[in-house]
């Protein structure tokens, strides 16, 4: 199936499909059903071309030698590791900025996944939180918006970065902004619960780049028309398992089935149950796996019980009463 679009006979996309909602201002069409479609957007600027990494510099031993010695395993055609920053052809600026910001090596997940996401691939990666993943996905994409034809008024979004909670939000946001400082005009905004909704609007409709998210306050940005998803072309979901835990698959999919067909998608999760397997076979197209370490999935046999107390001050007691009860059954379970 076409990229953005779930295969299988999925049923079809909300508001109509490539390129989602309709630009600010802009009035949604009608289709023969009455249903909304998007406002028809302009046709997009040619991007300059992906880079290229050359695959027989090394040979497939020095490859396998130096994945193993960063605990990297890889499945697809991806370009081999960076173990240095220089020779991944970031733009001048980028360099700048990790000079400035003393980084001085990538960590694995950034030398595997930065040379992957510069060939444009689709990426699902498997990194723990603490791994240097926003960099991982956050330099390519910096590099993506620089190699992109400048914004225009009225353009939404080269890039959407969604993650579970607003605290992880804001910690993309600053990470992102780091780097978005060395490049004149790059605009970068978060979009979380919890914020004032006219704020945001104002800055969504002034032209930005970037948008940091969480699914659910950034698909009501999408319903009042605030932004418009037709140059979104580098997609990146992060922590996806916990987003489906909190509930916000739904939103997952309104999203990724109202970007343009020709997206690029990185998905980053640090479990990678059937939930997970099922979205990304869905969303992405011949993803590159990168993953660091142990692939873990999630223990499928955890019961949870609710124990109502009437008293708040029975809690430390009753708490330690379960504790001792479970370490008592575990005791004689052997």
């Amino acid at each position: 199936g076409p990229r953005g679009a779930p295969r299988g006979g999925a049923p079809p996309p909300m508001g109509g499909g490539g390129g989602g909602y309709a630009p600010p201002g802009g009035r949604p069409q009608q289709g023969g059903d009455g249903a909304p479609r998007p406002a028809a957007a302009a046709p997009p600027k040619k991007q300059k071309p992906k880079r290229h990494f050359d695959r027989h510099k090394m040979t497939a031993e020095q490859i396998a030698t130096v994945r193993k010695r960063l605990n990297v395993t890889v499945d697809g055609d991806a370009p081999p590791p960076f173990e240095k920053f220089e020779g991944m052809t970031l733009d001048e600026p980028i360099m700048r900025a990790l000079t400035e910001k003393n980084y001085e090596v990538p960590t694995p997940i950034q030398s595997q996944a930065i040379p992957v996401a510069l060939e444009g691939k689709d990426i699902l990666g498997c990194a723990e939180t603490g791994s240097g993943k926003t960099c991982a996905f956050g330099l390519p994409l910096i590099q993506y918006v620089l190699d992109a034809p400048p914004r225009r008024s009225g353009d939404g979004p080269l890039s959407i970065v969604l993650a579970p909670t607003r605290e992880l939000a804001q910690q993309i946001q600053v990470e992102l902004c780091a780097f978005a400082q060395c490049c004149k005009g790059l605009r970068v905004a978060i979009v979380v619960g919890g914020a004032a909704m006219g704020d945001q609007r104002g800055e969504l409709r002034s032209g930005v780049d970037v948008v940091v998210a969480t699914p659910g306050r950034f698909n009501d940005h999408l319903e009042q028309r605030n932004t418009a998803l037709n140059r979104a072309g580098y997609i990146v979901l992060d922590e996806a398992d916990r987003m489906l835990d909190m509930g916000f698959e739904p939103q997952i999919r309104i999203i990724m089935r109202n970007v343009p067909a020709n997206h690029q998608t990185l998905l980053f999760s640090a479990t990678m149950p059937d939930e997970i397997e099922t979205l990304a076979s869905e969303y992405l197209n011949c993803p590159v796996r990168v993953k660091v370490g142990q692939v873990s999935t999630p223990t499928a046999n955890v019961t949870q019980s609710l124990v109502r107390l009437n008293d708040e001050m029975q809690k430390p007691e009753s708490l330690l009463e379960l504790v001792a009860l479970e370490f008592s059954e575990a005791e004689a379970a052997g």
